[in-house]
């Protein structure tokens, strides 16, 4: 099939767990024989507008690239290709709103370029697989009439009131003494109302797009009820369909020749997370929560992996709270190093504060063996709740994180090597991309005209 796949960002242009389910979905189904081509944000400027993975299965890629857009050919000997469209610049990205504006504005012109008449469109693609609402309006805007797989990770329109920090970026320094706030984000009045408009604006735009889809697939039990709950007239289009962890990439190892690699120190306690670096994630109530844990153990250390518009404000409360030698900021880590610090790690936490959707380096934790502990927010605790209840904390305040993590150490050495065992064996599974490409193919071919 030839297959268009819409994305606002991808992996590994930016860090997060949906733009890496669009990158997986993408490669496999190339790597299944179909022609995909994949529209996105170009989320840095030394990025090429066009690429051509000419071996999608053998990581890292070997791509080549240019600024030229090129229609996408058939499929030939049965062998499929993943071409990459990127759109837009640093200069539209800085504007009010500039990501998705940019969405709108730029999605339709791709695609025109792409197939200059209508009729050619419905040539080149059989189906569209969309992810995240601006640039499937985008999408819609072009008016292709491709049938339409909507994937819907959360609500980006909810996680707008809570993330409005990246939309509208303040500067730093505006926090009180970490020891007199749990949460040390504060927002003036300005940037409450921008937040809230754009809020209202993306709640119309994922309402318009739920409605124009073919189907709505959701990868949780919590996906499925946000979309009941928010837009129930799309209810009748949800489909749940699984989602995969490559285990051969995300698989167990030696903790000490881990170490050894990375260069950690063998008598540590390592607590790990990795994350995006935005309010909704949790890090700072993480961070807060070390606090707790290293008065109790204080050969503790956290690991933080990732990037995000909080990075200076983090980096500025470990300095506050004095942690600078317990908590370091890994920033972003290339995915095949990734595995290592998973691999090195005793504990993996999930401090969410809202809307997780499903939380795809909880997978990647569970296929390296790694018990998790997280918060009880959106579908960690379906996920959690096959390998251990005890694990999902009380609630997502710092206090409580701190006292999951401390209740993990707590236990005997033997129940904790019996929880990484069990791990291994919930990721291999319920987490496998062979049947997670098997259904989703079966529910785009629903949709093929």
């Amino acid at each position: 099939m030839q297959i268009l796949i819409i994305t606002q960002r991808w992996y590994p242009d930016t860090f997060g767990g949906s733009e890496h389910v669009a990158a997986q979905q993408a490669r496999r189904l190339a790597q299944r024989g179909h022609q995909v081509v994949v529209i996105t944000e170009r989320a840095r400027e030394v990025l090429p507008s066009y690429e051509v993975v000419r071996n999608p299965s053998q990581p890292p890629l070997t791509l080549r690239g240019g600024d030229q857009l090129e229609p996408p050919l058939r499929v030939r000997g049965g062998e499929g290709e993943l071409r990459i469209y990127r759109y837009g610049s640093s200069a539209q990205f800085a504007r009010f709103g500039g990501l998705s504006r940019t969405d709108l504005k730029e999605v339709p012109k791709i695609l025109k370029g792409l197939s200059p008449k209508h009729s050619q469109g419905l040539a080149l693609f059989d189906v569209a697989i969309l992810h995240h609402p601006f640039p499937a309006q985008g999408f819609f805007k072009a008016n292709l009439k491709i049938p339409a797989l909507y994937l819907f990770h959360a609500s980006t329109a909810s996680e707008a009131e809570v993330e409005g920090i990246k939309k509208f970026p303040i500067s730093s320094g505006q926090t009180e003494s970490p020891r007199h706030s749990r949460d040390n984000f504060q927002f003036p009045i300005f940037s409450s109302l921008l937040a809230r408009a754009f809020s209202l604006w993306a709640y119309r735009v994922e309402r318009n797009v739920l409605t124009k889809s073919d189907r709505i697939a959701v990868l949780s039990d919590f996906s499925a009820q946000t979309v009941k709950e928010y837009y129930p007239e799309a209810a009748k289009k949800i489909t749940r369909i699984p989602i995969g962890i490559d285990t051969e990439q995300f698989k167990p190892a030696d903790q000490k020749r881990a170490r050894e690699k990375l260069g950690f120190a063998q008598d540590r306690k390592i607590i790990l997370t990795v994350r995006r670096f935005t309010p909704r994630m949790g890090v700072s109530r993480l961070i807060h929560a070390m606090e707790d844990v290293l008065e109790r153990m204080p050969d503790a250390q956290l690991l933080i992996v990732g990037e995000g518009p909080l990075k200076a404000a983090l980096q500025a409360e470990i300095q506050l709270r004095r942690l600078q030698s317990k908590v370091t900021l890994v920033g972003a880590v290339p995915i095949s190093d990734l595995p290592l610090y998973y691999q090195a790690a005793d504990l993996f936490v999930l401090p969410t504060v809202a809307f997780e959707g499903l939380g795809m380096a909880t997978l990647e934790a569970l296929a390296c063996g790694i018990p998790v502990v997280g918060t009880p927010v959106g579908a960690t605790s379906e996920v959690l709740g096959a390998l251990d209840p005890a694990l999902i904390t009380r609630g997502k305040d710092a206090d409580a994180i701190a006292q999951g993590i401390l209740d993990f150490f707590a236990r005997p050495l033997d129940e904790r090597a019996k929880l990484r065992k069990k791990a291994r064996e919930i990721a291999e599974k319920n987490y496998n991309w062979e049947r997670a490409i098997d259904e989703l193919e079966e529910v785009i071919k629903t949709l093929k005209h």
